[in-house]
């Protein structure tokens, strides 16, 4: 029997598209970039799947003793993941060259790059389930594109959190990349292999535990 076919994308938030106001900022954040560097590669490289997911799931911001990453505030009152979705629906018809904005299912969930990987994969495996793909019967690849500087953490993210019999592929999208994020990437790495490394330790002396 053949496997159904399904190609998954966390579309990673970068910045605001819209003003407080709702006009257009110029030019386009590069989340509009990523996700043209997805389907371009989803185009040239898997051809027609069975099912292509976009999931985006920006919020409003880090949490603070002040903001909340679910809730609207007056310098973000549209989630990024929304703002995507908006600018989808206004820009692109039904059958755009980029993506359909149906296709694109848009929700503030979580805040931050490792989040919105995690949660992708989380609403994918809701959605195969939902439908009735069990992952045995599935061909699943996850795609996540953004700047070069970005993927290294993004392909930790990858490890940590897709199921083994997943395939993912790390696609470099062509945006602006501040100077002040290329110095941070790094650190930021570095604390999350500290991460993963504590919860592979803890995991581990539970289950000596439980020898």
């Amino acid at each position: 029997m053949n496997k159904h076919r399904i190609a998954s994308s966390a579309v990673l938030a970068l910045g605001d598209i819209y003003t407080p106001k709702g006009n257009l900022i110029l030019p386009v954040d590069g989340v509009v970039d990523r996700l043209r560097a997805t389907c371009d590669w989803i185009d040239l490289s898997v051809g027609v799947a069975d099912s292509t997911l976009f999931f985006a799931s920006a919020g409003y911001a880090k949490r603070s003793r002040f903001t909340s990453q679910l809730s609207p505030n007056d310098k973000r009152p549209l989630s990024l993941a929304n703002q995507l979705s908006k600018y989808l629906a206004e820009h692109y018809s039904e059958d755009g060259s980029l993506i359909p904005s149906a296709k694109l299912s848009a929700e503030p969930l979580c805040w931050s790059t490792r989040n919105e990987v995690r949660v992708a994969i989380k609403r994918t495996k809701a959605w195969m389930k939902e439908n009735g793909y069990d992952e045995q019967n599935s061909e699943v690849v996850f795609v996540v594109a953004s700047h070069w500087a970005h993927l290294p953490r993004i392909w930790l993210y990858c490890k940590w959190y897709l199921p083994k019999d997943w395939s993912f592929k790390l696609v470099v999208a062509k945006h602006a990349f501040s100077l002040r994020s290329h110095l941070i990437e790094a650190p930021k790495f570095l604390r999350d292999c500290g991460l993963l490394w504590r919860v592979l330790s803890r995991l581990n002396r539970m289950k000596v535990k439980h020898v």
